[in-house]
């Protein structure tokens, strides 16, 4: 997005001329540049310029590719699906000055199993909007050992705010309608970043991307990054979000 007039924001999207594709102005600058830009399946293959989109066979996003370097290993966030093309396993690499971090997560039902190369090892289990985190190692000093985090979602499903089980905000988010924070504050920094649930209720990724079970959501374009698995059963336009009306409508 790029700063409008007041206090309005613009972003610049350019269309295909020969479909409802469609890609950051960035990415190509005339509609005849788009299609280039998608597989024979409609998935998108770069998400930014130069972060590479790599896909399934079965339309299942494999591996993000943020930073590459010459020379050098490059930034990835990769996923792991199951028969029914749910994600079970997520896991990223990134290279810092002081190193190379990597984290891991396994999706079992009802809990979430997260490792990192700092050595932290944390157990979230999942009860409806509830969630309880225990760490096995690598607790981050300040935070309490199975403590509880309730989400409390608005309208349109968005998690708007954190309370522990004492009823004190843990942290409070508001989003612009397509998914963009608005607005983000926390009684601590380090225990606000554990919060998962966000935009639609759902877990945004390290890339901006939300995962929604069949597909990945851009909330800077306000665009899918594939077709919609379905097909037209929601309109003609298989990539846009929620009729292009999010205030009313989700996904």
């Amino acid at each position: 997005s790029a700063p409008g007039s007041g206090n309005c924001h613009t972003t610049d999207i350019t269309i295909s001329d020969c479909s409802n594709r469609a890609v950051l102005r960035s990415l190509a600058a005339t509609p005849a540049e788009v299609e280039m830009h998608f597989g024979p399946g409609g998935e998108q293959l770069q998400l930014q310029p130069g972060q590479a989109l790599t896909w399934t066979a079965r339309g299942e996003l494999l591996q993000v590719t943020p930073v590459e370097r010459e020379g050098a290993q490059d930034d990835w966030e990769y996923y792991r699906y199951d028969a029914r093309s749910q994600r079970v396993v997520k896991g990223s690499r990134r290279q810092t000055g002081s190193g190379t971090q990597t984290q891991r997560v396994v999706y079992l039902p009802g809990l979430e199993l997260r490792t990192k190369s700092s050595g932290e090892s944390l157990q979230t289990v999942v009860a409806g909007d509830v969630r309880l985190l225990h760490w096995e190692s690598g607790k981050p000093e300040g935070l309490n050992n199975d403590g509880l985090r309730y989400s409390y979602d608005n309208l349109t499903g968005n998690c708007g705010l954190e309370v522990d089980e004492n009823g004190c905000i843990i942290s409070a988010e508001e989003y612009y309608p397509y998914g963009g924070t608005s607005l983000w504050t926390g009684r601590g920094e380090t225990e606000a970043d554990y919060k998962t649930v966000r935009y639609s209720g759902k877990e945004q990724d390290a890339t901006g991307l939300y995962y929604y079970g069949y597909r990945y959501y851009q909330p800077w374009a306000g665009r899918w990054a594939s077709a919609d698995p379905a097909g037209a059963v929601d309109g003609l336009n298989l990539y846009r979000m929620c009729r292009n009306n999010p205030v009313t409508f989700r996904d």
